[in-house]
């Protein structure tokens, strides 16, 4: 499979905003965040799925879908922000045209439901994304300096080698180096895409995954899903990032057992806890870029050139 690395993003230049799962519960977020890019110098254009409103998703399928393709075909846009994520990007991947982006390789920046897109990109058209923040969530409520940059350093500057702020918070599980592709996304919506032709090839993946309000019991059937689909088997490391709102109904083990349980066995290095899920401080990680992970340091550092 040939991976296509998007052109670098400039100051000035024209960014798309689509909503390709669900809407923004206030459309003043969507306000806040526009003026937040304009505000930083660039352009940008709406999407017509923008200010749509259909129960949990931002307008028809038909609409959102075409708002992907109109952005990646318009030659002044240079880059797509999504405004946030909820449900729904997964039910436009039937109908995306894989050639369209292809000959249209473009930055696209958006996580949690977003991971069903990103993924998809990569599968069917080898494009490398950015899981990172959204125009609806941190883009709106002011970004914190260390978001803002670590999200404008990947897209703006063409280095080839890259280490990644991991955080604070970020543990050992298991000690180790593995160098492979930086796979994942929200853990749910992975699991979603299990047997589907959206999922790319995993051998020798180093998995990123995070969640917001699941039971610890929904995520130790995630994880078991995994196992038993033998994907866990394939990755060469593992980079886990928060969980985070977990309800307290029936949290009656703790979640870092639940790691512990099925991710050591695997003899393979493990982090905990890495800055990057549903928080306000996040790093921005590079979808299908070939990464090295030296868990006994708490570093990922980036091996390709993600923009061009």
């Amino acid at each position: 499979m040939t991976v296509r690395f998007p052109p670098r993003l400039r100051k000035g230049d024209m960014l798309g905003v689509i909503s390709p799962a669900s809407p923004p519960q206030e459309h003043a977020r969507i306000a806040r965040g526009v003026a937040y890019l304009l505000d930083q110098g660039f352009q940008v254009r709406l999407g017509n799925s923008i200010g749509l409103r259909s129960g949990y998703l931002a307008g028809p399928d038909s609409v959102r879908v075409q708002d992907i393709h109109d952005m990646f075909l318009d030659d002044r846009v240079r880059g797509i922000v999504c405004t946030r994520g909820g449900y729904g990007s997964s039910r436009l991947l039937e109908c995306i045209d894989w050639n369209l982006i292809k000959e249209h390789p473009k930055i696209l920046v958006g996580f949690s439901d977003i991971t069903a897109l990103s993924l998809g990109l990569f599968a069917n058209a080898g494009l490398v994304t950015f899981s990172g923040p959204m125009l609806a969530t941190e883009f709106s409520s002011g970004m914190l300096p260390t978001v803002e940059s670590a999200l404008y350093d990947q897209l703006m500057t063409p280095l080839p080698h890259r280490q990644l702020a991991l955080g604070r918070n970020v543990e050992i599980l298991r000690a180790g180096n593995a160098e492979g592709r930086l796979l994942g996304g929200n853990l749910s919506v992975f699991c979603s895409l299990i047997g589907t032709s959206y999922l790319p090839d995993l051998h020798d993946s180093v998995l990123f995954f995070e969640d917001v309000g699941e039971e610890v019991y929904r995520i130790d059937r995630m994880l078991l899903q995994l196992k038993y689909a033998g994907i866990l088997e394939k990755a060469v490391g593992i980079v886990l990032g928060t969980f985070t709102s977990i309800p307290n109904t029936l949290q009656d083990r703790r979640i870092e057992d639940v790691f512990e349980e099925y991710l050591l066995s695997l003899n393979i290095p493990v982090l905990m806890g890495a800055a990057f899920g549903h928080i306000s401080e996040k790093i921005t990680l590079p979808v299908g870029a070939r990464v090295l992970l030296e868990a006994g340091k708490r570093k990922l550092s980036v091996l390709d050139q993600v923009v061009t």
